[in-house]
This record gives C-alpha cells, structure tokens and sequence, in this order.
C-alpha cells in the first residue's frame, strides 16, 4: 500500500514518557515528510497546548486537535472542521459534572479555563508530573468558568482529572448515560475527556482526508489511548502501541513498539523508508 497520510496521537504514542520527540523518531518523520508523507498530530490538546517541539516541526501542515473536535490547515490558518457544545450543550455539561470529587476544568476559544480554586487542587488529581506540568502552562483561571460559558460561543471540550479510579469510572458511565451529546473518552489513566459526541479523532482524520482528497484506505494511524481508537478504525492502517490501553490494542490491525522504544519511528521506517511489511 502507498501510504499517503500518517495520523499520529501525542502523549504516550509519537513523545516519549518526559514528552519529548526522540533524535530516531524526528530522523525517520524528516525523512517520510522529504518522500511526500503528510505527516499529521493528533491530539486531545487545543492547538496552543502542543509542545514546542511538534508545533515547530516544519513539515506539519494539518492539525487533528481537540480530540477531533478541531481539524486546521494551519499554512492558511483554517478551520477546515469543526465540532464543539453549543452554549446551553456545556452550561448542562459543566453544571452536571460539578457533582464529581474532581479537579474540572473546559476548553474554549481556543484556551483552557479553570476555576481560581483549581490550581491549588492540581498536585491532589492530576497525580503524573508531567500532566501537571501540561495543565499548570495550559490553563487560564476566571472568576467563574460558568459564567464564562455564558458570555462565550461555545465549548470545545471539557477535563477531568480523578484521585480515585472507581469515581472515574463511575462519572465517565453516567456521563455517558445523562448527554446523548457528549462522547466520553480518557487519553491517561485518570482522566476522562468530554468531547461532542461527533468531535472524534476518526471523524477529524475523515475531514482532513475528504478536505484533502486521500482515500482513507491510504492512511497510517498510531495511538495509546481510548480516544484514538476512532482513529484507528478509520484508518487505512489502525495501530496501537505496546504500551496502550488493551481494549486500544484489541482493536488495532496491528501493534508496534512503545513510545519508550520508538514505536512510531520503528514502522514507519520499516513500511514507507524501507518497503517492507507487516510481518
């Protein structure tokens, strides 16, 4: 197969554990991006909260952010599709999530907002360093998010972090169960992401490929989490990492190298550098 698009999701799948791209992996996209690959993130970060190393790539012209929510041709500064919760879609949202013993916080235009309680409460959810890290540089404190989705034109996507696993599950169900609306997914181990139920990675990855007249069939998708998983079943070629959620690699057409070991580099080397196959 001539492989024509790369999807790749970010943390856990293209960054390794301290969220950085390694000098292999960075070798092997430069060398795909000069053959002609399109060469794509896709992530449930908004498009401001990329690491500096992916959003300075110079052969990354296309954008799958927000979980799908938000696909940008980003040499024209265009949305080229876009899904998120109408003002009275995330007033619901936002007002039913309050009940969960949980660090909460929403995506809109473009930032991430928070309550002015929230930071001192980031260490206790958040748990991972470097998640920490991630929302302390990404998040702006209001004096109320509720009142800011009142006065905005929408949200994009909504976070929650959990101490207690069992609360997580639990809220993601019945979350689920409550919004027809709302596509419930996680990208860590504690966390679930609120995405319009049509704000997806395979939907995002659909439009950038409709928008850029690529059969889906000729397409390579790499992800980790239960938020890639649309992705890899729209793809031409949906793989999974070692080291990614099982219900992930179960659904995968095939699984590759952890993010540790180069997982992304590893078949793309292999496949498109080198001709050779799965096997």
């Amino acid at each position: 197969m001539n492989y024509k698009l790369i999807a790749f999701d970010l943390d856990g799948t293209l960054l390794d554990d301290h969220k950085c791209i390694s000098d292999r992996t960075m070798e092997v996209l430069t060398a795909a991006a000069d053959r002609g690959v399109i060469l794509v993130p896709a992530t449930g970060r908004m498009r401001g909260a990329l690491p500096k190393a992916v959003a300075e790539l110079p052969f990354v012209h296309y954008l799958i952010t927000i979980n799908g929510g938000i696909v940008w041709d980003t040499d024209k500064e265009k949305i080229i599709f876009s899904k998120i919760f109408n003002r009275d879609q995330g007033l619901a949202v936002w007002d039913f999530i309050q009940q969960y013993d949980a660090l909460k916080d929403l995506y809109a235009e473009g930032y991430g907002w928070m309550n002015p309680e929230n930071p001192d409460l980031i260490e206790h959810y958040a748990i991972y360093p470097e998640i920490i890290k991630l929302i302390r540089s990404t998040r702006e404190v209001c004096p109320d998010v509720r009142e800011h989705i009142l006065a905005g034109d929408g949200v994009e996507k909504f976070n929650l972090y959990f101490a207690d696993l069992d609360k997580q599950a639990a809220a993601k169900k019945e979350i689920a169960e409550k919004f027809p609306y709302v596509k419930a997914t996680n990208s860590v181990i504690n966390n679930i992401e609120l995405n319009h139920f049509e704000a997806h990675k395979g939907n995002g990855l659909s439009a950038l490929c409709e928008y850029l007249g690529i059969p889906l069939e000729e397409t390579i998708a790499f992800g980790d989490g239960d938020n890639d998983t649309p992705m890899l079943e729209a793809a031409g070629l949906g793989v999974a990492m070692a080291n990614g959620d099982e219900s992930v690699k179960a659904k995968a057409d095939y699984i590759t190298l952890t993010n540790e070991e180069n997982g992304v580099a590893e078949l793309i080397d292999r496949l498109i550098l080198k001709g050779g196959t799965l096997a």
